[in-house]
């Protein structure tokens, strides 16, 4: 495969949103304030009813000689929101970023780099750090602490890190990805049934078919707040948790190795739904 220059690169940034006014402006900034210009900005309203709207049209205003495209749609969930903004993608190189995240100035830029160095890699990832307002720490430290797994040296490729994927649980932050949109043509789109998930499959899908790239660099952070959906949608994580482990028994050809290693974890996950409705 020919080399590409860094600069060549193009990103589609694709923001969806929902009742987002408490902290867009923030993730919008963040965006701005890049160090790589080689972008266009996709943001997809997914029918809030806050202030949202007003932020966004006050932004686009500001920033008038910016590429920046914004769709208002009714209320249909994030898998929705993002095939909508890949479809209206002009670039070859998607960035995901959530509506309450931030990026470091370099994002970008570093991401750049290591594409040109990995290009036969169709999706990059970084450590990021959990965020908010007392402090920071690094998610793969956490990974490595907690879970007992180095996220940098897990073999993500081809196959290997859908595996790992599996194992290991999704260990790649949203809003640290950047994935070659040409991979839509092979594996689909997001899957709209998946609410909380929907990362996650897209990421299961990609690794079954492409292999992945991961740096131990923090170049975003991830808002640890009350109003997140983690937190609000936390029976739509169990019953799809459910549903994808019932799908990768049944239906997944892997070996009864690993079969038995996902049965494992469907069981804690059984146990931990139980103790969290006997604890609320």
């Amino acid at each position: 495969m020919s080399e590409i220059n860094q600069y060549d690169i193009k990103y589609s940034i694709i923001l969806c949103c929902y009742n987002s006014n408490k902290f867009l402006q923030e993730t919008l900034n963040s965006i701005i304030n890049q160090t790589y210009k080689n972008y266009e900005l996709i943001i997809v309203d997914d029918g809030s009813i806050d202030t949202t709207s007003i932020i966004i049209k006050n932004f686009i205003s500001k920033y008038k000689n910016k590429k920046i495209k914004y769709y208002y749609k009714n209320n249909s969930g994030l898998g929705n929101s993002r095939n909508l903004a890949i479809k209206k993608a002009k670039y070859d190189w998607i960035a995901i970023i959530d509506h309450d995240d931030i990026w470091l100035s370099n994002k970008l830029e570093y991401q750049s780099r290591e594409i040109q160095k990995n290009i036969n890699k169709k999706l990059f990832f970084t450590d990021f750090s959990i965020w908010n307002e007392n402090k920071k720490i690094s998610r793969f430290k956490i990974f490595k602490e907690k879970d007992k797994f180095i996220t940098e040296t897990l073999n993500l490729d081809k196959y290997k890190g859908f595996i790992n994927l599996i194992l290991c649980g999704c260990f790649i932050g949203s809003s640290t990805v950047v994935f070659n949109k040409n991979v839509i043509k092979e594996i689909g789109y997001f899957n709209e049934r998946y609410k909380f998930l929907t990362d996650y499959i897209f990421f299961l899908k990609l690794s079954k078919k492409y292999g992945m790239h991961c740096s131990n660099v923090i170049l975003s952070l991830w808002r640890n707040h009350d109003d997140q959906s983690t937190k609000k949608m936390i029976n739509n994580y169990y019953l799809e948790m459910f549903r994808l482990y019932n799908n990768l028994i049944i239906f997944e050809k892997v070996t009864l190795k690993i079969k038995l290693k996902i049965l494992k974890k469907y069981l804690r996950l059984i146990l931990s739904f139980f103790y969290n409705k006997i604890i609320k």
